[in-house]
């Protein structure tokens, strides 16, 4: 069955290196994991699992989530949001790797990998 959930909508426009991550507090371990810093990235943590996005549906449903967000921008939900926008460079630290051992569970968000 699923396990956890993890939500990287609007990571497209990485600014200033903030990432803001919602959910931490949805699960033990996150807080271990995600206390190692992650690419010199300025990461904001919001323990709640409840927000604007996907995630929440699945916190409703009481597996542990996490949203991944950059931040709005002035094209946000509009036609205007084109890929010439998006900060590639960026979005690169977002890969996420899922994977699960012994109930704790590990994300690797990598940088540059093939």
């Amino acid at each position: 069955g699923i396990e956890y959930m993890i939500n990287s909508d609007m990571v497209g426009r990485l600014r200033d290196n903030r990432l803001q991550l919602s959910g931490t507090g949805t699960a033990a371990e996150w807080d271990g994991i995600l206390d190692t810093p992650i690419h010199g990235l300025d990461i904001k943590k919001d323990p709640a699992g409840v927000g604007p996005s996907d995630q929440t549906s699945f916190y409703y449903k009481d597996l542990p989530v996490l949203h991944l967000f950059t931040g709005t921008h002035n094209d946000y939900h509009k036609p205007t949001d084109d890929a010439d926008k998006i900060n590639y460079k960026g979005i690169k630290y977002f890969r996420i790797y899922p994977f699960r051992s012994s109930s704790l569970f590990f994300i690797i968000l990598s940088c540059g990998l093939n």
